[in-house]
């Protein structure tokens, strides 16, 4: 496919744009591993064992962290259908999440805005991975 070519009921321009214009992005964190009490919670924590074990869609965590583990860390709690993309290590490892995660510094979760399609996100970023 190219630039030229039309999708049925497409007619308008292609548009480019930054990433950043259409979607929200931040990185997650982890709580520290010598603190017990962090670890074994309700929370799911995503990490890129998880993601590229877990294929498109993540509903699951081998980790779970506590509202305690969440608070004391970097850790962030993304909604569900937020698009997570490996950083380090597997880079470009990408996931859809099923329902509210949490994700180590290592993963970007990116939120799509309505100008944003979050299959094609994927997709996208599958496209391009190294």
């Amino acid at each position: 496919m190219t630039g030229r070519t039309r999708l049925p009921g497409f007619s308008g321009d292609w548009e480019t744009t930054k990433l950043g214009e259409v979607a929200s992005m931040g990185s997650g964190g982890t709580p520290l591993s010598s603190v017990p009490r962090y670890y074994g919670g309700g929370i799911p924590w995503v990490s890129i064992s998880d993601m590229t074990r877990g294929g498109k869609y993540i509903a699951e965590t081998e980790t779970t962290l506590t509202k305690e583990g969440l608070a004391s860390s970097a850790a962030k709690m993304y909604e569900p259908g937020v698009v997570l993309y490996a950083m380090y290590a597997s880079l470009g490892e990408c996931s859809l999440a099923v329902g509210r995660v949490t994700s180590s510094q290592a993963i970007l979760g990116i939120k799509v805005g309505p100008r944003l399609d979050r299959e094609f996100l994927y997709y996208w970023l599958q496209y391009l991975k190294p």
